[in-house]
Parts: structure tokens; C-alpha cells; sequence
């Protein structure tokens, strides 16, 4: 009587060829299939199914990883390499819902197409903009990334990444507690700052370069969420006057570092949102704080991020009223 052989699926994608040696038949892996006990990724390549992550950001990586077995001269890029560096993204749920994408070096001769499961877009590619992630993932450098992504996105949008890849620059270069010391270190800013304006002589076309040109010098690691990002791009391109960021005021509650200061007017920014304050007694701090710089003489706007992304004209407008009440404009 027949035994039927059983066998380990790899939590790694993986195709026939790669178990083959195992003694792993075509008919074994459609059993598995069958049975639930591995996942197809794409044609010809599946995982162990317990090994499918539920988080739709690395569910898209690792649909990266599988397509570009099938594919390897393909490059992960755009969003799909910002997802798997982590990097801010205006709307990272529908980025993760998208198509990976991917470069072609333009020496690999490979044609660029738009497929049902991936984009493949040929450009120039030199190979220290090529990297392997720690997921398998063969994809473009954080600054290229973030450079291809800012290429077609207006400014404040595009301060997102750009701003996300410096950020992250900096902070494998001094570790979470200097970073914010760093700030003033303009050796340490400007070293942050050269991948991406590295990286931007590459990734521009006749296009994006003027573009490029314009928001890559911009970026700043001292905006430390995708708020602040985009809310300096709208004041920006609003024409008001700039802020500082991150700037110690000490006050009778703490150390407080604003996200933008208007010193002179005395106005404050807050780009809020929900990792600022993580328990109750963040907001119990941050109240406090406010309290304390208000009777310091500060005026205070703060706003959400679902605020300036869908109302940014109604954000502009309050910031521009603050300033103007002190004469700033």
C-alpha cells in the first residue's frame, strides 16, 4: 500500500524547483494547496499558509518577493520599496492595496509593462541603488525610493517620504536618544541629507528633474511625522512665513518642542495625532504644557492630520490668522 510522503511547506516563498530536492512532487504541492497548508503567491510560487501575514503592507512585500522570483532582473521600487523600508506614505493603506512595483535596470533588457499584478518601469539603475532587505526583497536604496516616489507628487505630499528617508537616515547614524541633539549638528544634517540628493541625479527625468531640483533640498528630518511633513509643505506653498522645528522652550511644566515656532510672533503649531500620546498622562503632560506656554504669552494652533489632508485651506487659514493677530504677516 502507498504511503503519502509528508513534508514541511518553507515560511519563505518558495516554487517546486526550490523543494524538489526534498522529494517534493508537482502533485504534493497541489495537495498542499488543496488542503490549505500552503498559500499561492503567484503563478508557480506559494508559501507555507501559516506564514501569510495579516498586515496589508507586508502581505504586499511579500507578494514583492514572490513576483520577482518569477522575475529577477526586477527591482522593487516606488511604493512597494517604501512599504518595505517603512517610510511614510500619504495614504499607506492604498499603497499597500496597489500593484507592487518595480524597476528594470536599463541594462537588464527587460521591456517595461504594466501587468495585472505588478508594473515594471525601465530606468537607469545604477547598482549602489540596489540593495537586499532583510525580508529577501531585492529593491532600491531608502533614498531612491523616497526620490521616486517625491517624483511625481506634488510638494507636500512628496515631503512625506522625503522627509520619512531622512529621518531614518539619521537616526541609524546617531540612535533614538541624540536624535534630537543632531539637529543642531549641521555635519550630521548634511550627511543625512546627501543620499538623497545622490539619488535624485539618477532618478530624474527631463520631467521630474526641475521638480526634483525644487523638493529634495527640503527635507528635513526635524519633521518627525507625516503631518508635520505635509502641513510645511502647505505653508509652503501658502507663501507664509516659515517656521522653526523642534525648538526647546522651557517652561515651568518641561521642555517643550513645538513642531513649528513662529518666534517672533510668538505662535506655535501642533501637527497632532495619536502616537504623540500614547497613554493618558501624555495628554495629561501635553495639557499641562500648553497651559504653561499659553500664559508664557504663546498662541497655539493645532490640528489633526485627517485636517490637512482633507481641509488644508481651512488649516492654512487659522495659522495665517494667528500670525497676522501678532503681526507676523
Amino acid at each position: 500500500m502507498s504511503r503519502t510522503r509528508t513534508w514541511t511547506p518553507p515560511t519563505t516563498p518558495f516554487t517546486l524547483a526550490n523543494v524538489a530536492p526534498l522529494g517534493v512532487t508537482a502533485a504534493m504541492v497541489r495537495r498542499a494547496e488543496q488542503s490549505g497548508a500552503i498559500t499561492r503567491l503567484t503563478h508557480g510560487v506559494h508559501i507555507a499558509t501559516e506564514a501569510v501575514p495579516t498586515d496589508p503592507a507586508a502581505r504586499h512585500v511579500q507578494l514583492a518577493v514572490a513576483l520577482q522570483i518569477r522575475n529577477p532582473p526586477a527591482i522593487a521600487s516606488h511604493h512597494t520599496a517604501a512599504l518595505a523600508w517603512g517610510l511614510d506614505l500619504d495614504d499607506g493603506a492604498a499603497a499597500a492595496a496597489t500593484r507592487p512595483a518595480f524597476i528594470a535596470p536599463a541594462d537588464a533588457l527587460v521591456r517595461a509593462r504594466a501587468g495585472d499584478q505588478f508594473t515594471i518601469a525601465t530606468r537607469d539603475l545604477p547598482v549602489q541603488h540596489r540593495v537586499t532587505h532583510p525580508s529577501g526583497l531585492r529593491l532600491t536604496t531608502r533614498a531612491r525610493t523616497a526620490v521616486d516616489v517625491a517624483a511625481t507628487l506634488a510638494l507636500p505630499e512628496a515631503l512625506i517620504t522625503l522627509d520619512s528617508a531622512v529621518r531614518q537616515d539619521l537616526l541609524e547614524r546617531v540612535g533614538e536618544r541624540r536624535l534630537r541633539a543632531s539637529y543642531a549638528d549641521s555635519r550630521r544634517m548634511a550627511d543625512a541629507h546627501f543620499p538623497l540628493l545622490d539619488a535624485a541625479q539618477y532618478a530624474a527625468t527631463l520631467r521630474t528633474r526641475r521638480h526634483l531640483n525644487d523638493v529634495v533640498p527640503l527635507a528635513d528630518p526635524r519633521r518627525e511625522s507625516a503631518n508635520e511633513s505635509l502641513s510645511y509643505g502647505h505653508i509652503t506653498l501658502a507663501g507664509l512665513p516659515l517656521p522653526d522645528l523642534q525648538v526647546r522652550i522651557t517652561t515651568p511644566e518641561g521642555d517643550a518642542f513645538p513642531d513649528f515656532l513662529w518666534a517672533q510672533a510668538m505662535v506655535i503649531g501642533e501637527a497632532d495625532g495619536a502616537m504623540k500620546y500614547a497613554t493618558p498622562d501624555d495628554l495629561v503632560r501635553e495639557k499641562l504644557r500648553q497651559e504653561a506656554l499659553e500664559r508664557m504669552g504663546f498662541r497655539i494652533v493645532r490640528w489633526m492630520y485627517d485636517d490637512i489632508r482633507r481641509r488644508p485651506g481651512a488649516v492654512i487659514a487659522r495659522i495665517a490668522s494667528a500670525l497676522e493677530a501678532r503681526g507676523a504677516i
